[in-house]
């Protein structure tokens, strides 16, 4: 059986602007978008593959397809497996300043119930960093496994501060990268995908999540993003928080301010092409 024909592989980095892509690529139809976002296409074999594309993809003949998850990059095996699909895959990587990722992501720590809400980052970092948030905000061996496979030309990397800061010159590069029409961004392009959210009842939340793992995993996906995309159902489990930018990173203060600075230097070795806008905002955070 034929490989469906899987051309766009957004790769995370999670809590890095995957989402916002993820649904301005579906709002607009540019390219084949599953109906939830991480089939995890790369990680099975071809014929389970075909039913998945078959099952998510309402689009599979006029559009390339495109997969999305946060964790491919976490994997050092995924970059083999991607390139099984399809050797010549376009790879978009979403990056930011690591010590802003950090912040984030224990956000949707909390938003899940997975630690209390009085749980600070510093008591969760020093206590051994369980989901290992800082680890996954050290990009460089990653984009070196990425490199390897697919070379620089094929390889896309979007800083989500060029989103912040100037949306149109970051559509601008994921579409001319992907080969499509540029398109001038609307209001709903302008607005944020995922913000800020605390459970109303941590346990009914932790849950959910849970729930949700059982779901994918029986390849319930189909329901799954239904679901998921349910205003009436965010709404019933999570209520708004205010972004509260904590700056104590406990015993790893020292080592996320080097993982800053390196961050800086990662995206002038690759050429990113960051206005100052976008460097005093970082300055900011």
């Amino acid at each position: 059986m034929a490989d469906p024909d899987i051309r766009f592989f957004f790769v995370g980095v999670g809590k890095c602007g995957t989402s916002w892509i993820y649904e301005f690529l579906r709002r607009h139809d540019i390219v084949s978008t599953p109906s939830i976002k991480e089939p995890y296409l790369a990680d099975v074999g071809p014929t389970r593959r075909a039913a998945l594309v078959a099952q998510l993809y309402s689009n599979t003949t006029d559009q390339p397809l495109a997969d999305f998850s946060n964790v491919y990059y976490w994997d050092p095996e995924n970059p083999s497996k991607i390139a099984a699909v399809n050797p010549a895959a376009k790879i978009i990587v979403t990056v930011r300043k690591p010590s802003a990722r950090i912040i984030s992501h224990f956000g949707f720590l909390k938003r899940n119930g997975d630690v209390a809400e009085t749980a600070t980052l510093a008591s969760y970092i020093d206590a051994g960093d369980r989901l290992r948030l800082v680890r996954r905000s050290i990009y460089r061996p990653m984009l070196e496994r990425y490199l390897e496979k697919f070379g620089r030309d094929n390889i896309l990397l979007l800083p989500l501060e060029l989103l912040n800061g100037d949306p149109q010159a970051y559509a601008d590069r994921l579409l001319e990268f992907i080969g499509a029409p540029r398109r001038i961004l609307d209001g709903a392009d302008k607005a944020k995908v995922l913000v800020a959210a605390r459970p109303r009842v941590r346990i009914i939340a932790r849950t959910t999540y849970i729930v949700a793992g059982w779901m994918r995993a029986r390849g319930m996906l189909g329901i799954l993003g239904t679901l998921k995309r349910s205003q009436l159902l965010n709404r019933v489990l999570y209520r708004a928080a205010a972004n509260r930018i904590e700056t104590d990173f406990g015993t790893q203060t020292s080592y996320i301010a080097q993982l800053d600075e390196d961050y800086g230097k990662l995206l002038s070795d690759w050429g990113a092409g960051l206005p100052n806008l976008i460097q005093i905002r970082m300055s900011q955070i």
